[in-house]
């Protein structure tokens, strides 16, 4: 995975994961893929990943995890990708010396699942 997704960011792509020509993909596309994966396709060479598995809880479980973590709010905000109606946006600067905290984090807790 680690080969595929520094190759894909060497080629200058805006989008990591998207169509092959670097569109956005559809919902509708996402989904399908998405159910391929988790629920396998009906062919022997994709076995099932996690059956019944919706991407939305995994953002759930990801907010999940910052609350355990006290991950500041603004920080959990902008990794969601949720808008910030009544405080004002922080600094790219800002916002990745308080993402540090998160991704100590998240290192951590997939060390200990190792």
């Amino acid at each position: 995975l680690h080969d595929m997704i520094t190759s894909l960011l060497d080629t200058g792509r805006q989008l990591l994961f998207g169509e092959p020509d670097g569109q956005i993909l559809a919902r509708h596309d996402f989904n399908t893929l998405w159910r391929a994966a988790c629920d396998g396709d009906g062919r022997p060479r994709w076995k099932p990943i996690s059956v019944g598995l919706r991407f939305y809880a995994l953002r759930h479980n990801h907010r999940v995890w910052m609350d355990e973590h006290h991950i500041a709010e603004m920080v959990q905000s902008a990794r969601l990708g949720h808008q910030r109606r009544h405080r004002p946006r922080p600094t790219p600067r800002v916002l990745a010396t308080q993402q540090q905290p998160l991704l100590e984090a998240l290192q951590q807790r997939w060390l200990s699942t190792a």
